[in-house]
């Protein structure tokens, strides 16, 4: 066995080349603040990364049974390895499970109970991994977690942690003389949140600290991990695994106090590598992907993992002059398989996005501005409770946009506004103007966070920033911004907090006009009451007009023969992005279109084939809503082309409205596909059709 270290890659890289069932096998662990990819290849070399280091290697006889342990690396880096020389008895597939050691967490005042974390992954055999000599498959990981904790209060008589869809093997405590094992129970379960682990203490007394290991695995109920075959993955050669936590799902990686109002720091092994996220994080921000993957350096800061295209270097620069200096060192995107249910999901060094963004133009970096503006808002600044979840996502959304702005000019803010105020109206008509989920701060009691999902704390909330920002001015507001994530950075706030807030801002730095234009805003409208906004908003019409002329136009010539001959392809193909989609459902939204005018705009523009999947969405969209079956069979391409819900749930349910040819359509569509869809899409579609 060989082991080499890599100096030239910005986080930690080991590799090991090792001979699993005599074939040469590369295996790549690199390490992240809060995320580890483990790249496992039977190629001569991984490439660039493998530099001539050999390290001394010693037998290690301990509780990992017949491995390797790697000696002279520093004190925070363990390397666990199988022994080349009897590799099946090694069980490398111990790798992909992560081991949690003497973690520390900080509390929420107001909540009184101990935290604990610790991560236990499942890994199919499917992997290619050498099995064990006794039979085991290596189908799960057994995950044992160690944490330092501290009581709150006087007389903690139980530890308490959320758990879903895992095994509890057995639990220890040590309260000073040492691990014993422990009494526990699961509570009743519930069919949202799942069990209640219940650890009985011996009476700690506030500012105690005690040590608790849990020993569980997790199962294919699972929701936060999904396994993909390679015929899943777009390389089809290589299975891929990714984990999925929020909302409430890290419950189902590990047991833990499941809540974004509890931040926590921590340390977790990986067998093979140790790393270290000292800033704290909210439970669902815990990560990791395994699968093929190839790098690609875009500074000396970000780098993105698979394939490159569609990504702005620069764009945490504008994001920093926004608010505050970036805080988490590195910014690494990640391009999961086209499964992945969200355009991106904002782990802290590691972010995850959707295959969907590569148009190969680079016209969809919106998503990148908004995971990069999450670093501020949701991973430094998190949401006490899914219930003001727009804390997180309203706020991102308004700094999204003023990146944006930033790098492309305030025409490119505005016209993002208005798609944003069309997809609001869209929800909201869909869920309903009276529904309590699409008030800002909905009432979640027993409601799955998952199934509130919607634009209305994304776009509510960056119209209210943008309605405040306003009233105030734009340099006022900023200064606003910068003070507010010097005020709470590293906290977990609820919509209170932001209110009193800017009622203090604006009474300690600003005149008594300003402070009259605040106490003006009927905020409880904003907060609490259903339906869209509580004032009316007109976005700038200029850089919209070249969409609504060319609307109008084919509106027309809806009945004209051979129209596509008197437009001009490139007067379209200069649009931007959101210019195009503006297009399109402007013409949707004029009435009826006749299915010939359909044709003719697709002679002319070749919607149906093209690689921006805005643009297709906003195509099939029109199409589907007139009953078009010429474009039934490109609709059912893109259900199996990806699984992001932004895309996947519209498109089932117009497809499924399309008459009864476009219902059964639907229906079998979802039933050949269901299985490459991330749990979370595939139980929301089910919902849509009413399956």
């Amino acid at each position: 066995m060989t082991t080499t270290k890599s100096r030239s890659f910005p986080v930690d890289v080991n590799v090991t080349a090792a001979l699993i069932d005599d074939v040469h096998t590369d295996v790549a662990v690199l390490g992240f603040a809060n995320c580890v990819v483990v790249l496992i290849t039977q190629l001569a070399s991984v490439g660039s990364i493998i530099q001539a280091v050999t390290s001394r290697v010693s037998y290690n006889n301990g509780e990992f049974g017949d491995l390797v342990e790697v000696d002279d690396v520093p004190v925070d880096i363990k390397f666990v390895l199988g022994n080349a020389n009897a590799s099946k008895a090694a069980s490398l597939y111990q790798i992909c499970a992560m081991h949690v050691a003497q973690s520390r967490y900080r509390q929420n005042p107001l909540d009184t109970r101990p935290l604990v974390l610790g991560i236990g992954l499942k890994v199919p055999a499917g992997f290619n991994l050498p099995q064990p000599e006794d039979g085991d498959d290596g189908s799960a990981a057994d995950s044992s977690i160690y944490a330092t904790v501290q009581a709150s209060l006087d007389d903690v008589a139980t530890f308490t942690v959320d758990t879903n869809h895992l095994v509890i093997k057995g639990v220890s405590v040590d309260q000073g003389s040492g691990f014993a094992a422990a009494e526990y129970t699961l509570s009743e379960a519930h069919p949202v949140f799942g069990h209640a682990l219940n650890v009985s203490l011996k009476d700690a007394k506030k500012d105690a600290e005690f040590k608790v290991k849990i020993e569980y695995e997790t199962t294919k109920g699972s929701a936060g991990i999904q396994v993909l075959t390679p015929e899943q993955t777009l390389g089809k050669k290589h299975p891929f695994l990714f984990t999925q936590c929020q909302a409430i799902h890290a419950r189902s990686l590990l047991p833990c106090q499941d809540s974004p109002s509890i931040k926590l720091s921590y340390s977790a092994d990986i067998r093979v590598y140790s790393f270290e996220q000292k800033i704290t994080i909210p439970s669902y921000l815990i990560a990791m992907a395994i699968g093929n993957l190839a790098k690609s350096d875009i500074s000396d800061r970000c780098a993105v993992w698979s394939e490159p295209e569609g990504i702005e270097a620069c764009a945490w620069e504008p994001a920093e002059k926004l608010v505050t200096p970036y805080s988490w060192g590195r910014y690494d995107l990640l391009i999961l398989p086209p499964s992945f249910p969200y355009g991106g999901m904002e782990n802290p060094c590691l972010t995850f996005v959707t295959p969907t963004l590569l148009a190969g133009d680079r016209s969809l970096t919106d998503v990148v501005a908004h995971e990069i503006a999450h670093s501020w808002s949701g991973n430094l600044i998190t949401t006490s409770n899914w219930e003001h979840f727009w804390l997180n996502e309203g706020w991102t959304t308004f700094l999204e946009r003023k990146i944006v702005a930033a790098l492309h000019g305030e025409d490119a803010r505005q016209l993002s506004h208005v798609l944003g105020y069309k997809a609001l109206k869209a929800d909201i008509e869909l869920l309903g103007g009276d529904n309590q989920l699409t008030a800002l701060v909905p009432k979640l009691d027993d409601v799955d966070p998952d199934d509130s999902y919607s634009r209305v704390p994304y776009e509510k909330g960056a119209l209210l920033l943008y309605y405040l920002e306003q009233q105030l001015g734009p340099v006022v507001f900023h200064h606003i911004t910068t003070m507010y994530v010097r005020e709470f950075a590293g906290q977990s706030i609820n919509t209170g907090d932001f209110h009193n807030f800017i009622l203090r801002y604006v009474h300690h730095y600003l005149d008594p006009t300003d402070e009259a234009k605040i106490a003006a805003i009927d905020f409880d409208a904003w907060f609490t009451k259903p339906g869209m906004p509580p004032v009316d908003f007109k976005f700038d019409e200029a850089p919209q007009q070249a969409a609504f002329d060319l609307a109008r136009r084919w509106w027309d010539a809806r009945d004209v023969a051979d129209a596509h001959t008197k437009f001009d392809a490139k007067e379209f193909s200069d649009m931007s992005t959101t210019q195009k989609v503006i297009f399109i459902q402007t013409l949707s939204d004029k009435g009826e279109v006749p299915h010939s005018a359909l044709a003719e705009v697709e002679k002319a523009y070749g919607l149906s084939g093209s690689r921006n999947c805005e643009v297709r969405m906003a195509w099939l969209s029109m199409a589907l809503k007139n009953n078009y079956e010429a474009e039934f069979d490109n609709a059912v391409r893109m259900l199996g082309e990806q699984g992001r819900m932004k895309y996947t749930r519209p498109l089932y349910r117009a497809l499924a409205k399309s008459g009864s040819k476009g219902k059964e359509l639907a229906e079998a569509t979802f039933a050949k596909h269901r299985s490459f869809y991330h749990p979370i899409c595939t139980r929301l579609v089910a919902k849509d059709l009413g399956l």
